[in-house]
């Protein structure tokens, strides 16, 4: 394996080794779409003191095949308490039914509260204040949003997603804790 790690000496990338399924779970068998998230978080839990990745923290975002060079790949997104962490991720990768690669980012050391500081009320009169376009609609999702400020904001990164029942919208907003 060639390993990479971070400043404290963890792991963060694993390249170029090749562990078979049967290694990993004891038992033989392949790997499918169905069994990929139940093997890789079990290859993360049985070296969870070396990588430093709570299993239980991660959500699949995404799992994908290659036919043609017969590569499957897992990605997950880090939860904590239930809210996504911003760019988080680790990815596994599995050739011929064996792991061929590894690499994260994971942050083992998230202590945050998870509640919020703010109604959802609030947020929506913070995203009304800063997108004046949107009036005083109740629902952004039943909002008439002009084609040009879409654009606009697609560019800008902060229209995440556009369905045909709803705009997705990504909006920080800078709250000053107490003292």
């Amino acid at each position: 394996w060639k390993i990479e790690a971070n400043e404290d000496n963890t792991p963060i990338k694993l390249s170029g080794g090749n562990v078979p399924v049967e290694k990993i779970t004891g038992k033989t068998g392949n790997i499918t779409d169905d069994n990929i998230d139940g093997i890789s978080k079990t290859f993360i839990d049985k070296n969870a003191i070396l990588l430093k990745v709570d299993s239980s923290n991660l959500k699949t975002s995404n799992v994908f095949s290659d036919s043609n060079s017969k590569i499957k790949v897992i990605r997950y997104k880090q939860e904590y308490q239930g809210v996504l962490i911003y760019n988080s991720y680790t990815t596994l990768a599995y050739s011929e039914d064996a792991l061929t690669f590894y690499k994260t980012n994971y942050k083992p050391s998230v202590q945050v509260s998870t509640i919020p500081k703010i109604t959802k009320e609030e947020a929506l009169n913070c995203i009304k204040r800063d997108f004046s376009v949107i009036k005083d609609a109740p629902y952004l999702a039943e909002t008439n949003l002009p084609d040009s400020w879409i654009k606009s904001n697609l560019k800008e990164n902060k229209i995440r997603n556009i369905e045909p029942s709803f705009i997705s919208i990504s909006h920080y907003v800078n709250i000053n804790p107490e003292k």
